[in-house]
């Protein structure tokens, strides 16, 4: 692919980034003897490192609303002979650094124990002046990055601050929003999302379409199931295909939620088939827990409440 047609020693993969956003930015640097080379720089060394450099206001968005310095995602494509040159050069050693998680603006406390690191995104450094080293981004964010990585207060404090909040609820409504938005791409009526707010937070929650990776892993698997001029899902409604052989020909999702869960190589076929009952419902906690909300309702801010549901199946 790409990666063998531009001949790099290391392609990391990337998504448009809001600035300041909890994602390392790739960017161009400058050696001292003025070679360049395009690596990853941590958001926390990026926007004092673009003030010393090259822009005094720091890592800002620019016109279209994205930071110019695109995220790393951690995705990273190698040229063999490349690495195996370079760890036979390096003995496998690389640059260490520590990354403090500050509790507070005037850093005399700690968040979290700081740890000793060395990040593979880092490789790039050791490569020789000459090594092409690039990036590709995947500029359907949707599509390519929802990490889980911040507790609910953690998570809101970001919302506020205008930046993606990486929380439990935000990876897991964006599960269905992919997964929505894949459905129209192949021509499937899917509702428009609706606003929500769990946990001081708000959202958009898309009709809740999850299915398991034995009924469809690409676009192409879900064209070859489903004939999508005849299938439609409606706002507040919550598909759920547990099975790998399993057809959609003719669906109607007016409301409520459907299960389609059968027995290993048991095929289902829904054909002429109307859903309407009174469904799941997605709905905040109280601002104070009162001690019956489980761990994972606490994480995500809401709790999944199961009214009704159409099975089909096991």
């Amino acid at each position: 692919g790409v990666s063998a047609r531009e001949r790099y020693a290391v392609n990391s993969l990337a998504v448009p980034r809001r600035a300041k956003e909890a994602i390392g930015g790739l960017a161009c640097l400058t050696r001292a003897d003025g070679s360049r080379f395009v690596n990853n720089v941590e958001y926390n060394q990026l926007d004092p490192l673009l003030r010393a450099t090259v822009n005094p206001e720091g890592d800002v968005n620019a016109a279209d609303g994205w930071s110019p310095y695109p995220g790393n995602i951690n995705q990273l494509v190698m040229a063999l002979p490349d690495y195996v040159a370079q760890l036979e050069a390096s003995n496998g050693v690389v640059s260490e650094f520590v990354n403090p998680k500050y509790a507070d603006s005037d850093r005399t406390s700690f968040k979290s124990p700081p740890r000793l690191e060395c990040m593979m995104q880092d490789f790039p450094m050791g490569l020789p002046s000459d090594a092409r080293v690039g990036f590709t981004s995947i500029n359907q964010v949707w599509a390519a990055y929802s990490p889980v990585k911040n507790n609910l207060a953690d998570a809101a404090a970001k919302g506020r601050e205008g930046n993606p909040t990486h929380g439990a609820a935000a990876g897991e409504l964006d599960v269905y929003a992919a997964n929505c938005k894949m459905l129209r791409m192949i021509g499937v009526k899917v509702a428009d999302p609706v606003p929500v707010k769990f946990g001081g937070i708000e959202f958009e929650l898309w009709p809740q379409v999850v299915w398991s990776p034995l009924f469809a892993m690409t676009l192409d698997d879900l064209e070859a199931k489903i004939v999508p001029e005849k299938v439609r899902i409606g706002q507040h409604c919550t598909l759920v295909i547990e099975s790998g052989d399993v057809r959609i020909t003719e669906l109607d999702l007016d409301q409520g939620a459907l299960v389609v869960s059968a027995a290993e190589g048991e095929k289902t076929e829904i054909a002429s088939l109307r859903v309407s009952n009174r469904g799941w419902s997605w709905e905040p906690l109280p601002e104070r827990d009162n001690g019956t909300a489980t761990e994972e309702e606490l994480m995500r801010g809401f709790s999944v409440v199961r009214f009704d549901q159409t099975a089909l199946g096991k």
